[in-house]
């Protein structure tokens, strides 16, 4: 027994949570696998190597059954309404139906949490992404524990039951009732900012301060110990009272794991000091990542929870090292080694936010975390902090006017290892000429990074839904042709601040409806729309019009507008039509023109419209891609933009024929998501970022590519 003493050891759980946490990596992207394997044979002779080989059979037990796709079918069922939120016209809800839980809309105050609903539809799974570096609806709301959704023909209310969170509902509805302000129900509920505020925060890359957190349960914790200490309450009394807290908050946030964290790692302190575990903190926080994945294994659809145990565990590390400064130059310091840290996920670095990140931190954390818990006790203050947080975001606003943040592309795993290698090289050495060196290393690879990745050339049509969004990306030349959505999460995390051309074909909602948002993040240096339509928006006062026979020059591509040629009743008619090289193909955009503006495009121009690859006008509708005009374009390759199941059923299947008889390959976004054309690519050119598949395997593939990059599969896979 004395040689297998260091098997069956139940210390070190430090080095056990850190090996845990390399194994899940490993599991979903195979580049972590030689560090996990290094770090085993390091930690070979400290580890509790029983703990470790149970735990990673019973997380692989669990992911197989979590992660099984869930069946989608007609449905005639009972379920219960467990929550609900709210939109501007619609409520969300979430049913509950045997142990499953899905999404319903339906107009606001139908129904209320407890109420037992006779629902009839089909259900309906969330998609994968199918645009680079876009939301992932699947994902994110499998790893909410949310199935899917339903597409309702019918449902009916037959009774009510009590529910888990009926009580938090209630407190939103009567604080609502008393209009306090979006800050209050966001700080006590979770519960979402407008738009418009949200954007304020996400320009400088510090949403993460409305986010619930450490930094603001620290004020809430620190009022409770006040009170407690003025009515004498003993230590251990004072600690079930903190721990039953942290609950309430964690229930309130319907126990997100920002706060479900603070509750778990404290109950683990009570316990630790109740039975002299002996145990470190970093020991204990391993627990806490290790319970909350063990009785939440969904938590891992997304990455949050790793990135969150990523940055708490280095805090905790580095910590003894930031004690050895004080005052505001320990804080200064913090918060400028987290942005560092945390550049991969934000892709940004800004000094003068490192700066101000304290001031901010105690401004907006604190200031609002205290205003938000005042409004909720005594509701008549409200307007002491409508005008605080008014002056917050007019601060904020003219501080984003004056930053000049550093922005990088989104890092895939082997940049982001190399990344964290030289950060940690930094901490460990004690030379400062090492140091020094390490920095050197440091920034030498986020600028051979960002030159890497800005100077890629791409052509991307992507998959948007039922509406159209191009980019064209050179060493030289960005411009974006149209952006009905997702444009501006891509351009983002491409690292992209500057754009040369955004074209707005014309005014109809599926061509423009991202267009005020582009403007606003984004330094645009032209916006060109048609001469021929009037509809534009206001917020197109500075827009240049264009008309046929127009050239505009962006780098070495030259764009020449072949259309509007004339005025038009129907202002699709009036699109614009773009030609440009790309790469030695001729590539044609058709915007949304039909029969009569193609047949003028044949008067006009004759076999000059000759292009390899055509965008076919208005997402396939058999209104336009007239026999003739196609037959004068000839192309090799047709783009289809069109949503899945759209109610207009385009592309029609005459549209389709005609590509066919002509020898055309078709590519559709319904079909292969966003079709992007990589000339630098090895092999073949084109390829796809693709909708979700069935395949349990593949679903693997995909959770690995949602977290840790994307999914490049070759045209053979269409």
């Amino acid at each position: 027994m004395k040689k297998l003493g260091h098997i069956l050891r139940w210390d070190n759980l430090d080095l056990l949570g850190i090996a845990f946490f390399f194994s899940i990596l490993s599991f979903f992207s195979f580049e972590v696998i030689p560090i996990a394997v290094l770090f085993l044979y390091y930690a070979r002779k400290h580890l509790s190597w029983m703990l470790y080989l149970l735990g990673c059979i019973l997380f692989l037990f669990i992911w197989i059954i979590i992660a099984e796709e869930p069946q989608m079918t007609k449905m005639d069922h009972v379920g219960i309404i467990v929550d609900r939120e709210t939109y501007e016209d619609t409520d969300r809800f979430v049913i509950r139906i045997n142990d499953q839980k899905y999404h319903f809309y339906a107009p606001i105050n139908t129904f209320e949490l407890g109420d037992q609903v006779l629902i009839k539809g089909e259900t309906l799974r969330y998609e994968n992404s199918t645009v680079p570096y876009g939301f992932n609806p699947y994902m994110y709301y499998r790893s909410k524990g949310i199935a899917g959704k339903i597409d309702v023909e019918s449902y009916q209310k037959i009774g009510k039951e009590m529910t888990f969170y009926q009580f938090r509902d209630q407190m939103i509805t009567n604080l609502i009732n008393k209009n306090v302000s979006p800050y209050v129900l966001n700080t006590l509920f979770g519960q979402s900012l407008d738009h418009q505020t949200e954007s304020i925060y996400e320009q400088l890359g510090i949403t993460y301060l409305l986010s619930i957190s450490g930094l603001h349960l620290y004020v809430l914790i620190e009022i409770v110990k006040k009170i407690l200490y003025y009515f004498s309450i003993s230590d251990q009394k004072q600690s079930l009272i903190i721990l039953v807290c942290y609950g309430f908050m964690a229930y309130c946030h319907r126990f997100d794991i920002g706060i479900l964290r603070f509750f778990i790692m404290h109950g683990f302190l009570l316990l630790n000091e109740h039975f002299s575990w002996r145990k470190s903190r970093l020991e204990l926080l391993q627990m806490t990542f290790m319970m909350m994945l063990l009785t939440n294994m969904s938590l891992l659809f997304s990455s949050g929870i790793l990135m969150s145990y990523l940055i708490v565990t280095i805090i905790y590390l580095v910590k003894p090292w930031f004690d050895t400064y004080d005052g505001y130059l320990k804080r200064l310091l913090f918060s400028g080694f987290l942005m560092v840290w945390l550049m991969p996920f934000f892709q940004r670095f800004d000094l003068i936010l490192v700066i101000l990140m304290p001031i901010l931190i105690v401004l907006i954390a604190y200031g609002l975390t205290i205003g938000s818990l005042l409004i909720g006790l005594i509701p008549p203050l409200a307007p002491l902090l409508d005008r605080y947080s008014q002056w917050i975001e007019h601060s904020l606003i003219l501080l984003n006017k004056n930053t000049l943040p550093l922005v990088i592309p989104k890092m895939e795993m082997p940049w982001t290892f190399f990344f964290y290698l030289f950060i940690i090289a930094f901490l460990l050495v004690k030379s400062r000429i090492k140091k020094a060196w390490n920095i050197l290393l440091c920034v030498s690879l986020l600028v051979i990074f960002s030159y890497v990745e800005k100077n890629e050339s791409r052509l991307l049509f992507l998959d948007v839904g039922q509406g159209d969004a191009t980019i064209v990306e050179t060493k030289n030349c960005v411009a974006v042709i149209d952006s009905f959505s997702k444009a501006h999460d891509y351009l983002k995390h491409r690292g992209i601040t500057h754009i040369d051309y955004l074209f707005l074909t014309h005014s109809d909602i599926d061509h423009i409806k991202e267009a005020e948002v582009i403007l606003r993040d984004f330094h645009v240096d032209h916006m060109i729309g048609s001469a021929e339509v009037d509809s534009y928006p206001l917020y197109s006062q500075g827009m240049q019009k264009a008309k046929g026979g127009d050239q505009y020059s962006c780098g070495d591509i030259i764009f020449h507008i072949l259309a509007p040629l004339y005025s038009y009743e129907d202002e699709n008619n009036a699109s614009l039509v773009i030609q440009f090289n790309f790469w030695g193909k001729q590539v044609l955009l058709t915007g949304d023109i039909e029969y009569e503006a193609e047949m003028d495009l044949i008067s006009f121009y004759g076999h000059k419209l000759k292009s390899d690859i055509l965008k076919i006008a208005h997402h396939g509708s058999n209104t336009s891609s007239a026999s003739l005009f196609l037959f004068y374009v000839k192309p090799q390759l047709a783009i289809i933009s069109a949503g899945r199941k759209n109610r207009y059923q385009f592309p029609h299947d005459e549209v389709l024929d005609r590509l066919i008889s002509l020898d055309a390959t078709i590519y559709r976004t319904d079909q292969q998501g966003t079709i992007i054309f990589d000339p630098n690519r090895k092999g073949e050119k084109w390829y796809f970022h693709l909708p979700f598949s069935p395949r349990f395997w593949y679903n693997m593939y995909r959770v690995r590519g949602r977290m840790y990059g994307w999914v490049h599969l070759p045209l053979l896979l269409q």
